[in-house]
């Protein structure tokens, strides 16, 4: 029809060429798309969609879209039949704008058309869990306040997988789950050592599954160190944080994590030296100045290890480092100096 008509120069062909065009990159000809929220494709191709339903309402009541002809029993009945049209769809709109009030309540009223979607369960998992770590981050452990959205998140990252077993992303995001520090604190609290020891082992199996599918998965290979650093096995962690600094030789924390475990070995030297690497990859970084300081403490120098502090506190440095120096130079009797990192420490803990 719009090639048949595209002679004449008639609307039609004008719409349906308009339509065709406008959603022609979002077909999947070219590039697949993802399938989620796909609403907001259509935005631009609906204008084609309505010239051509105009169009017909006119053609069906034989009324003429010129000012001059609009009066009479046909113009009313293509203003009647338009509302018709227009109460529904106006409904529809305002009903799926309350969906669009937030990421989260998007993805939730969609996830009921979309449950064989890899894409949209990991999607759906991961804005969970995005909101509930900022939750998780405060000085107060709430976790027992937000497993049921924990659970839910799993059971999103869970059905990604299902779905698709090759999903690296998902199995990691599980595992990011299962080895967090503050659902394990709230799980020992309890007295739930069977669900934390359920949570470890799955972590474990979920960055294993992850490295089997991506060998060089840097956040893989460190959350599986971190896991196994967290359980006690330290042979296994340092294998694992080895692995990834061979796979990103940039990477800092795994380095970090090397370093402490070597130290802790007895391998002072090691410790050193991994350390002073990370000082040459980035010389503004605090870790490896928290490392010296906190070995420095436990070989009892404690002149040193503040030394140390006072570098690390020079740069991106974590609050506890302030709140340590401010409760020394109290005790020091430097009172001017307690004050600077009192308030550095209170800065640093504002969210």
């Amino acid at each position: 029809i719009a090639i048949w008509k595209a002679r004449e120069k008639h609307v039609i062909s004008y719409a349906i060429f308009f339509y065709l065009f406008t959603i022609a990159m979002f077909s999947n000809i070219g590039k697949p798309i993802p399938g989620i929220i796909g609403d907001r494709f259509l935005l631009i191709p609906s204008i084609g969609f309505v010239i051509v339903l105009a169009w017909l309402i006119f053609k069906l009541f034989k009324a003429i879209p010129e000012p001059t002809y609009n009066a009479g029993k046909r113009i009313f009945f293509v203003m009647v039949f338009t509302a018709l049209i227009l109460i529904p769809y106006s409904y529809k709109t305002v009903n799926r704008n309350t969906a669009w009030f937030s990421d989260l309540s998007l993805y939730k009223a969609d996830m009921k058309y979309l449950d064989n979607s890899v894409k949209a369960h990991d999607l759906m998992g991961t804005t969970i869990m995005r909101k509930t770590e900022l939750e998780l981050s405060k000085q107060v452990n709430v976790a027992k306040f937000l497993m049921p959205s924990i659970n839910r998140a799993l059971g999103h990252f869970r059905r990604a997988v299902e779905i698709w077993p090759g999903h690296t992303s998902s199995w990691v995001n599980m595992g990011m789950i299962y080895n967090n520090p503050r659902i394990a604190e709230h799980l020992m609290a309890k007295g739930d050592t069977a669900k934390y020891i359920s949570f470890k082992k799955n972590a474990i199996s979920s960055f294993s599954r992850a490295i089997e599918l991506d060998p060089g998965d840097g956040k893989a290979l460190f959350n599986l160190g971190l896991t196994y650093e967290y359980v006690g096995e330290a042979d296994s962690a340092i294998y694992y944080y080895e692995k990834c600094v061979e796979n990103n030789p940039k990477i800092i924390n795994p380095r970090s994590r090397l370093a402490d475990l070597k130290f802790m070995q007895g391998n002072m030297q090691e410790a050193i030296s991994i350390n002073k690497e990370i000082i040459r990859i980035d010389p503004m970084e605090a870790l490896p100045y928290i490392s010296f300081g906190n070995y420095y403490m436990m070989m009892g120098d404690t002149l040193k290890a503040v030394e140390s502090y006072e570098e690390a506190a020079k740069r991106n440095t974590r609050p506890e480092v302030f709140a340590f120096l401010s409760e020394y130079f109290i005790n020091s009797g430097d009172t001017e100096k307690a004050q600077m990192y009192r308030d550095k420490y209170m800065k640093a803990i504002q969210p």
